[in-house]
């Protein structure tokens, strides 16, 4: 999960056994499995589809610079190493569910899923709802990422995309 430094409400609240972090600082969310399964996948879009119900401040942070491809909530992001189902299988699935997801990404068959709601998913050609880019899929998802979440003037989301490239390689994550 992404924060923003100067979100509304600007605190991290300790809980019981997690931190709870307010919504509306939250920048995208990342769910992250090994594997692509049919399980794997429906579990994931049905644990994303608890978040749309709930609600986002309209001032969630105070200055912020967007552009025309920028959504005022968090993406939810879906990354896994591999895929047991085929592309079509994966395309259906998602096409029930394009409220639960905006990016999809399977690393090892460099493929990258878009929803058809994200404002730019229109640009990019191709048959059917989904949208599917393959080469440089990750690099593509950050790109999405940075097109699509409003920009805080102390935003730093360098540190989160570092501890997820030491984590897939095995490394330390840094503090």
């Amino acid at each position: 999960m992404a924060t923003y430094n100067n979100a509304i409400p600007s605190i991290i609240l300790p809980g019981h056994s997690l931190n709870d972090i307010p919504y509306d600082a939250v920048a995208f969310i990342a769910e992250v499995a090994q594997s692509l399964t049919r399980r794997q996948l429906t579990d994931d879009l049905t644990h994303y589809s608890q978040l749309n119900r709930m609600p986002i401040c309209s001032r969630r942070f105070g200055m912020y610079q967007s552009g025309k491809y920028t959504i005022l909530r968090p993406v939810k992001l879906l990354v896994y190493e591999d895929r047991t189902l085929s592309q079509n299988t994966i395309s259906n699935i998602l096409t029930q569910h394009t409220m639960n997801f905006d990016l999809l990404v399977v690393i090892k068959k460099d493929e990258l899923y878009l929803s058809p709601n994200l404002p730019f998913a229109n640009t990019i050609t191709g048959t059917g709802p989904i949208k599917i880019l393959q080469d440089n899929a990750i690099l593509l998802a950050i790109i999405s990422l940075l097109a699509s979440i409003p920009i805080s003037t102390v935003t730093n989301i360098l540190s989160t995309f570092t501890n997820l490239y030491y984590a897939a390689h095995g490394q330390p994550i840094i503090p």
